[in-house]
């Protein structure tokens, strides 16, 4: 029936609406078209040729040869000869509504083709998913089709594109991954934005009335001193509590003052009465302390991702930490409905990462450096085969989006002891930075073993994760390995 009445899909600009009246007695050749435009159904798309205009009354003749009559609201945006598009928007009791649609990519037979193939209707919706899989190179077969439509269906709120991206690269298709994938293509992935708003919105909410503020105390203190990232004995009160003001507790106050460890108040902590505690917790100074604790948790050094299993155990002790705040957050009050928002974002985001390290070794690594924050990522591009057995080029590109410099591309591909490395920057300015630098790199690379080869251009962008990163990948036909560093540098 499709292609009876569509030949493809010109379409003008202009959203005008159009009555088709179908007469009661009609012939027998009159009859086969009017059965053809009552079988058309809301949503579906026809085209048809301007054959006259006259007042508010126009000629259209059909794909089939056959023409019908319609008046429109205006005739002014049509001439003879036009090839117009136009989408069913009623078909009830003998009267089609219809209206014209806007210009697109959609006049391509291929996707008719298709979807007649596969016995689906050439809606917009349908037309776009077909037009998003042939850019993905996607098959599409009715088998294929039918599959991207009933998940379309499931994901309502997901776009086309994002659908036809993730089965491309594989990536299951479900409510958080379809979130987290619109948010990694869109440049909202840093988990470190997600780690900065809790270090300083959970130590604040023990200044509310409404949250159960010596539980949840005692809860963030338990993960300030938990495992490896434990704060030990440098986070202290001198220096934090201006002059005049005083935590609750005289003994409290007097450490305070002298400089005493976290680690001192918490054991001060136990022989407080209930009013001393709660006073000491809502005190803005012990709450900056708490949040910087928090903070050295759920960030890491350089030199602590030496080995695997720091980062192992690091992504274990941040998700422990996510599940508890999950189970207890929620219910304390409207800032800590807030807060738990933000904690399922960022639980979100590792099992997003999860699902990504198991086809791209993929990881995000939120590290610490001299309280300056700059985001960046490495890719690295790489065999596993041939990096194992020390074959071939090993590429990799480290994105860097610092605060004064701008981005920051570093290019490497290494060949034995060959190191070429290629600098991208935003403008001549910085590349005179770097370059009056640059021999102090050269010499520690050249004192490791490396023969190196510098270069600097101005062509720095944002590295997009789905077009730079798994796009490269799939094509590469090799696996690829990300690190993404949030660094404080």
């Amino acid at each position: 029936m499709i292609n009876n009445i569509l030949s493809g899909l010109h379409n003008q600009n202009n959203l005008l609406n159009t009555t088709v009246n179908v007469p009661e007695q009609v012939n027998s050749v009159q009859n086969e078209l009017i059965n053809s435009l009552l079988n058309l159904k809301e949503g579906m798309i026809f085209e048809a040729v301007v054959k006259n205009v006259n007042n508010n009354q126009i000629l259209l003749s059909l794909a089939d040869g056959q023409a019908v009559s319609a008046r429109l609201e205006s005739s002014d945006a049509f001439n003879v000869g036009d090839n117009v598009s136009f989408q069913v928007k009623s078909n009830e009791n003998g009267q089609i509504s219809i209206k014209s649609v806007p210009k697109s990519d959609y006049n391509n037979p291929a996707f008719l083709k298709a979807l007649d193939a596969a016995n689906m209707e050439a809606t917009p919706k349908n037309l776009e998913m077909v037009k998003s899989m042939m850019e993905e190179s996607l098959p599409i077969n009715k088998q294929s089709l039918q599959n991207m439509h009933k998940l379309i269906l499931n994901n309502p709120n997901a776009d086309i594109k994002s659908l036809a991206q993730m089965v491309k690269y594989n990536i299951p298709v479900t409510d958080n991954n379809v979130t987290q994938f619109q948010n990694y293509r869109n440049y909202e992935n840093q988990i470190l934005k997600d780690i900065n708003n809790l270090t300083q919105s959970l130590p604040e909410l023990l200044g509310s009335d409404d949250a159960d503020t010596v539980a949840l105390n005692d809860m963030l203190l338990k993960m300030a001193f938990e495992g490896e990232g434990a704060v030990g004995g440098k986070e202290t009160l001198e220096g934090q509590i201006p002059e005049g003001d005083k935590l609750a507790g005289a003994e409290i106050a007097k450490a305070g003052n002298a400089g005493m460890e976290l680690e001192g108040i918490k054991q001060q902590i136990k022989e407080m009465s209930l009013p001393e505690l709660k006073e000491l917790i809502k005190n803005k100074d012990y709450q900056k302390l708490l949040s910087n604790a928090l903070e050295k948790q759920w960030t890491l050094k350089p030199e602590e991702i030496a080995t695997e299993k720091k980062l192992d155990s690091f992504y274990n002790r941040l998700n422990e930490h996510l599940d508890q705040l999950i189970n207890n957050i929620e219910n304390m009050g409207k800032k800590g409905e807030q807060i738990s928002q933000t904690v399922n974002m960022a639980k979100g985001n590792l099992e997003f990462m999860n699902q990504i390290n198991q086809l791209y070794t993929y990881v995000q690594i939120p590290l610490q450096l001299s309280n300056q924050k700059a985001h960046s990522d490495l890719y690295v591009f790489t065999n596993k085969k041939n990096l194992k057995e020390k074959e071939g080029d090993l590429t990799a590109l480290l994105h860097l989006e610092m605060e004064k410099l701008g981005h920051v591309d570093v290019f490497l591909k290494l060949r034995d002891n060959n190191l070429e490395t290629k600098f991208t920057l935003e403008d001549e300015k910085t590349i005179d930075l770097f370059a009056n630098n640059i021999e102090k790199l050269n010499k520690r690379l050249n004192d490791k073993g490396y023969n190196c080869k510098i270069e600097f251009d101005t062509s720095a962008k944002d590295v997009n994760f789905v077009d730079d990163f798994l796009a490269s990948g799939k094509s590469a036909g090799v696996p690829m390995q990300r690190y993404s560093f949030d660094v404080r540098m």
